[in-house]
């Protein structure tokens, strides 16, 4: 190959190069106006103040996850407990009715607490959290923050107690 056709083939890799470059560019800037202006620093502080409130959603709802996964385990272990006691108890013994009466009687408080209290405040808890997180995508994600009035609104930062 000649020096001629290798300087005009490494010349059309650069400029096919450049080209590329220059789309991607032009395509980041078209994306950038899109999302419109970046967001203010009062703006960056109250996102910064969301996305703290969504932590501590997302903490509660996992501690409630795993009360109700606690309440479950215990319920189920009643409820094998009352198996093999129910084959065994002697009904002519009343201590051992009592005794089962009362396993059957904490068993139906469990099942209740799980499907009244504690489901229905579970449930709350995930439409609080997902209402936030709505907000947060709404107001936060649509438009760029710049990392400087992130880092000064983290600096600074003053949230609402939750």
């Amino acid at each position: 190959m000649g020096k001629s056709l290798r300087r005009s083939l490494r010349s059309a890799i650069y400029a096919a190069v450049l080209l590329s470059a220059l789309g991607h560019v032009s395509a980041a800037l078209a994306q950038s106006d899109e999302s419109g202006p970046a967001l203010s620093a009062e703006e960056v502080s109250a996102c910064l103040c969301l996305q703290q409130e969504i932590d501590e959603l997302r903490r509660e709802t996992e501690l409630q996850g795993a009360l109700r996964q606690e309440r479950k385990a215990e319920l189920s272990q009643i409820d094998q407990q009352i198996e093999r006691n129910r084959v065994v108890v002697d009904v002519g013994n009343p201590e051992a009715v009592k005794s089962l009466q009362q396993l059957v009687a904490r068993q139906q408080m469990l099942r209740d607490l799980l499907r009244n209290d504690i489901r229905q405040s579970q449930q709350a808890s995930i439409e609080r959290l997902n209402a936030r997180v709505a907000t947060y995508n709404e107001k936060c994600t649509t438009r760029p923050m710049f990392k400087l009035e992130v880092e000064r609104a983290q600096a600074n930062l003053q949230c609402p107690a939750l």
